[in-house]
C-alpha cells in the first residue's frame, strides 16, 4: 500500500505506517530500498521501529519492534500541520483563513492537539518567512549572483516585470586594483516616460550601500510637479568612468533617457560624466550639499562646538553660503562686505569657499577658476536619501496619472520660501544701484550698506537649514 507523506520541522519526510511515523533515513547500497526510523528514535524513548520501502514508498517489511505509543490522532494533527505549512507557502491567506480551512471536518480528539491560533499565526509566519529570505551575503562582486526573484518587481499578484535594468557583469578598471560591477534597478515599465526625464536629480548616499558595493546611486526624475525615483546604481567605485559607464547601461535601457538639466552634489566625477554622455545637459548644483560640505570643513577648522553654541557665530557662518543667493556679477563686493564683517575665526572657511566655489582674486583683478563654478549653482531642497518602497512610488504615480497634485511642503518649508522671495525681490544688482562705482572697493568706501546682502544669511536662521 502507499502511505500518505508528512513534513517534519526540518523540512525532510515523514512516513505513515499503522499508526507509527517514520522518518527517512538513507538508501540501500543498491539505491532501490529507502531505510525509514521511528520518529522517536532519539531522545527518551530510543525506539527502534524500522520499516524498509520501495523508491515510492510501499512498505517492503517491518524492522523492529516498537517501544513508542503509537497515536492516530498524533498522524492526524501531523498531517494537519504539514497541510497548513503547504498552504502558508502557496498561498497569502491569512492564518486565521488557513487555519480554518485545515480544521474542517476534522474529528474532536484532533482538534484538542492542534496548534492554536497564536501557534498557526506564528507557524505561517516562519514558513513564509524561510521562503523569503534573501541567500547569504557574498563574500565578493565574484560571488554575487542575483537569484530571480530579486530580479523582478510585482505590482500584484498577476503583474510583474523585469527590475534589475542592467548588470555590468565583472570588469576592471584602468587606474584601479580589484574588480568592478554595476547593478541598475527600477521599474522597466518607466522606459515608457524615459523622454519625458528632462529633469533629474541625482544624489550617491553610502549609509545604506549593501555588501560588496561602496555606493548606491539614486536618479530622480522631476514629472509635471511631481518627482519619483526612477533608479538606483549599485556602484563599486566612484570615478568619472565608473559614472559614464554607469550612464552608458541606463542608456540601452531607456534609449530616450536624454535630461536636460540634472541638479547633483558637489562631485567632479559626475560633473565630467554628465558632460561626457549627456552634453546637452545644464548641471546645477545642490544648496544642501553647498552647506553640508562648509559644515565639514568647520568641523575640520575646530570650529563645530563654537557653531553649536553661539547663535551670532552660527550666522555669521551661514552668510558665507548665502552667496549662492546673488548674482555672480555681485560675489566681489559681497565678498568685499563680508571679509569685513565675518570674525577672524571665519577666515580660513572663507579662503576655503573661495578656492573651491568662486576663485582666487587674481593681480589683473579677475579670479582663477573654482572648482565649481558659481554660475552652477542651485537652490534646491535636500532630497531624502531613504528611499520610499517602490509601492510608494507607484501609489504616487497613480495620483499623477488621476491629475492629482502632489501633497503641499510643510509650512514651515512655504513660510521659508517666501521669507527668501521677499530678500531676493528687495535685492538690487550692486552696481545698477550706483553705476558711477569703479570697483568692488568703492562699494565700501562709498558707504553701501551690504544689508540686503548680508540680510540674505537671514534666510538660512530662518528657514529649515541648520
Amino acid at each position: 500500500m502507499e502511505n500518505q507523506e508528512i513534513n517534519c520541522r526540518k523540512n525532510k519526510k515523514k512516513l505513515e505506517h499503522v499508526g507509527f511515523l517514520y522518518i527517512f533515513h538513507k538508501l540501500n547500497a543498491d539505491g532501490d530500498v529507502k531505510f525509514w526510523r521511528c520518529e522517536h528514535q532519539h531522545g527518551d524513548v530510543k525506539c527502534r521501529g524500522h520499516v524498509h520501502t520501495s523508491l515510492n514508498d510501499v512498505v517492503l517489511k517491518t524492522v523492529g519492534e516498537h517501544n513508542c505509543q503509537h497515536s492516530a490522532a498524533n498522524v492526524a494533527k501531523q498531517q494537519i500541520v504539514t497541510g497548513i505549512k503547504r498552504r502558508a507557502a502557496e498561498t497569502m491567506e491569512t492564518p486565521a483563513a488557513i487555519r480554518a480551512h485545515a480544521i474542517q471536518q476534522i474529528p474532536t480528539p484532533v482538534l484538542a492537539n492542534l496548534p492554536t491560533k497564536n501557534a498557526t499565526k506564528k507557524l505561517v509566519k516562519r514558513v513564509r518567512h524561510e521562503i523569503d529570505a534573501p541567500p547569504p551575503v557574498p563574500a565578493s562582486i565574484e560571488q554575487l549572483v542575483i537569484p530571480e526573484d530579486y530580479r523582478i518587481y510585482k505590482r500584484s499578484a498577476t503583474a510583474q516585470e523585469p527590475f534589475l535594468l542592467a548588470d555590468s557583469g565583472i570588469y576592471n578598471e584602468a587606474g584601479r586594483e580589484g574588480q568592478e560591477r554595476i547593478l541598475i534597478f527600477g521599474r522597466q515599465s518607466f522606459r515608457d516616460w524615459a523622454s519625458e526625464m528632462k529633469t533629474i536629480y541625482c544624489d550617491g548616499t553610502f549609509a545604506i550601500t549593501p555588501t560588496p558595493f561602496t555606493q548606491v546611486y539614486v536618479i530622480l526624475a522631476r514629472r509635471d510637479k511631481w518627482v519619483f525615483p526612477v533608479c538606483h546604481c549599485l556602484l563599486t567605485a566612484k570615478t568619472q568612468a565608473t559614472y559614464e559607464r554607469m550612464f552608458d547601461l541606463l542608456h540601452q535601457c531607456w534609449p530616450m533617457f536624454k535630461p536636460h538639466a540634472a541638479a547633483i552634489d558637489f562631485e567632479q566625477a559626475m560633473v565630467g560624466a554628465l558632460q561626457a554622455k549627456h552634453s546637452q545637459c545644464d548641471v546645477n548644483f545642490c544648496l544642501f550639499h553647498l552647506v553640508r560640505n562648509m559644515k565639514k570643513r568647520i568641523a575640520e577648522q575646530g570650529l563645530t562646538h563654537l557653531y553649536n553654541t553661539d547663535a551670532s557665530f552660527s550666522q555669521a557662518a551661514r552668510m558665507i553660503t548665502s552667496l549662492a543667493f546673488l548674482p555672480v556679477a555681485d560675489l566681489n563686493p559681497a565678498l568685499a562686505a563680508l571679509e569685513d564683517f565675518l570674525p577672524e575665526t571665519l577666515n580660513g572657511v572663507l579662503d576655503w569657499f573661495v578656492i573651491n566655489y568662486i576663485g582666487r582674486l587674481r593681480q589683473n583683478n579677475t579670479r582663477a577658476r573654482p572648482l565649481f563654478q558659481p554660475d552652477r549653482w542651485s537652490i534646491w531642497s535636500f532630497i531624502d536619501k531613504l528611499r520610499e518602497q517602490q509601492k510608494m512610488v507607484d501609489v504616487n504615480m497613480e495620483h499623477f496619472i488621476a491629475g492629482n497634485s502632489p501633497p503641499p511642503k510643510a509650512k514651515k518649508f512655504r513660510d521659508a520660501d517666501r521669507r527668501i522671495l521677499s530678500i531676493l525681490q528687495r535685492y538690487l544688482n550692486a552696481k545698477a544701484a550706483l553705476p558711477q562705482l569703479q570697483d568692488d572697493h568703492q562699494y565700501i568706501q562709498n558707504q553701501i550698506t551690504p544689508h540686503l546682502i548680508i540680510e540674505i544669511c537671514y534666510l538660512f536662521y530662518n528657514c529649515f537649514i541648520t
